[in-house]
C-alpha cells in the first residue's frame, strides 16, 4: 500500500533518513537479513548508506535498497522473526521484521544513469489489520493495541518532508530539487511520464476530473497485446500478468509493495484458470472512488478485477483490492506496473 512515491537522489536520501532518525522515535532496520546473522539495526544515516554502498555523489550506478520504519509510540513491541530455510536454499537461516504498523521506505538505485524511484508505504491500514487479526493475532497482538492516529500522523510527516523538497511531478510521483538537478546535469529519471513543474500544475476543471476517473480500464501490454497469463493470492490481494505475446510480466496495482515477502512466506500465487482450463485472458480494472473533495481528482476506495477468458469468453470476477492511502491516482493511469523477470 503506497502511501507516497517519489524521487531523491543519494544526497537527498542522507537527508531525509537523518530527518527521521534525529526529528521522530523511528528505529530503522533491514526488512530482511542476510543469511546466518542478526537483523542489522541502523545508528543513522550514514550507517544506512554504508551499509548498501551508496555514495552520495554517485551518478552512475548503485544498488536500491527497503528498510523498515519502527516507531516505538505507534507500537508497543517490534516483532523480529527467525526464518529457517529450506534446504535446498543451500542457507539456515534468516530474520526479518514484523508487525501490524511498519513504513517501509523503497529505494529502486541507480542503473545506467537512471534514478529509479523511491516509495513510503505502510505495512496495514487498521481495516486491514483487523481483517487479519484471526490469523496473525497470536503473533503480533491485538490490532487495537496499535495507536493508528500516531502511525498516520507520522505517515503524514514524512509525507509532507518530500512534499516541502519537491520541485516537480511525473505521473503521481514528486521529484525532489536535487533529484531534479541529477536530471537535466547528471543522468536521468526512470520514468515514462512528462516532467511537470509544481508551479504549472494548474486546478482541474469538473470536466477534467470526470474524465481523470474511468470507471474500468482495460489492461494493454507495452507491446499492444491484451491478453495475459494471471497469477492471484487473493487473501494478500496481489497478482503477477504476464503478456502472452512477448512474455513480459506486471504486477497488477500495487502488488509489487508486498510481491516479495508474501512470495517468501506462502510461495508463488497459484496461476489462474477458467472453468474449462483456459489460462489467457483480458483483464479489466472496475474502480470505485470516494466522495470527490471540490476540485481535486476523487482517490480510489477500491479496485474490481475482472477477467475475460480470451479463449471460451468467461467472465469472472477474481477479487476485490480495497485501497486505503492517498493519492492512487497511479493506480488508474498505470494499473500493470512493469517488474523484473520473474520464475514462474
Amino acid at each position: 500500500m503506497s502511501d507516497i512515491s517519489f524521487y531523491a537522489s543519494p544526497k537527498e536520501l542522507y537527508d531525509i533518513l537523518e530527518f527521521v532518525l534525529t526529528e521522530t522515535d523511528i528505529e530503522v532496520y533491514e526488512t530482511y537479513s542476510g543469511h546466518e546473522r542478526e537483523l542489522k539495526k541502523f545508528k543513522n544515516a550514514a550507517d544506512v548508506l554504508q551499509w548498501y554502498s551508496i555514495n552520495i555523489t554517485e551518478e552512475r550506478n548503485c544498488k536500491g535498497f527497503r528498510i523498515a520504519f519502527y516507531s516505538p509510540s505507534v507500537m508497543k513491541n517490534r516483532i523480529i522473526t527467525k526464518i529457517n530455510l529450506k534446504k535446498e536454499t543451500g542457507h539456515i537461516y534468516r530474520y526479518c521484521i514484523e508487525g501490524w504498523a511498519l513504513i517501509i521506505f523503497s529505494f529502486e538505485g541507480i542503473k545506467d544513469g537512471r534514478l529509479c524511484g523511491s516509495d513510503f508505504f505502510l505495512s496495514n491500514s487498521e481495516k486491514r489489520a483487523k481483517q487479519w487479526e484471526d490469523t496473525y493475532g497470536d503473533k503480533f497482538g491485538p490490532a487495537s493495541d496499535v495507536n493508528w492516529d500516531a502511525f498516520l500522523e507520522l505517515s503524514k510527516k514524512l509525507n509532507k518532508v518530500i512534499k516541502k523538497s519537491s520541485v516537480a511531478k511525473t505521473g503521481s510521483c514528486y521529484i525532489m530539487e536535487d533529484a531534479m538537478h541529477f536530471s537535466k546535469t547528471k543522468g536521468r529519471l526512470a520514468t515514462m511520464y512528462p516532467i511537470v513543474p509544481l508551479r504549472q500544475v494548474k486546478e482541474k476543471t469538473p470536466e477534467e476530473i470526470r474524465k481523470a476517473s474511468p470507471p474500468r480500464k482495460d489492461a494493454i501490454c507495452t507491446c499492444g497485446n491484451n491478453t495475459f497469463h494471471l497469477r492471484l493470492n487473493r487473501l494478500e490481494s496481489v497478482g503477477l500478468a504476464a503478456c502472452t505475446k512477448c512474455h513480459t510480466q506486471f504486477y497488477l496495482l500495487d502488488s509489487g509493495d508486498h510481491w516479495d515477502e508474501i512470495v517468501e512466506e506462502e510461495g508463488l500465487p497459484r496461476q489462474v484458470k477458467c472453468t474449462k482450463v483456459h489460462n489467457a485472458f483480458g483483464i479489466i480494472f472496475v474502480y470505485d472512488y470516494r466522495d470527490p473533495i471540490e476540485g481535486e481528482v476523487p482517490d480510489v476506495e477500491s479496485v474490481g478485477i475482472v477477467t475475460i477468458c480470451a479463449t471460451c469468453g468467461y467472465r469472472k470476477h477474481q477479487m476485490t483490492i480495497e485501497i486505503d492511502y492517498s493519492p492512487t491516482d497511479t493506480l488508474v493511469n498505470q494499473p500493470l506496473v512493469l517488474t523484473k523477470k520473474i520464475n514462474v
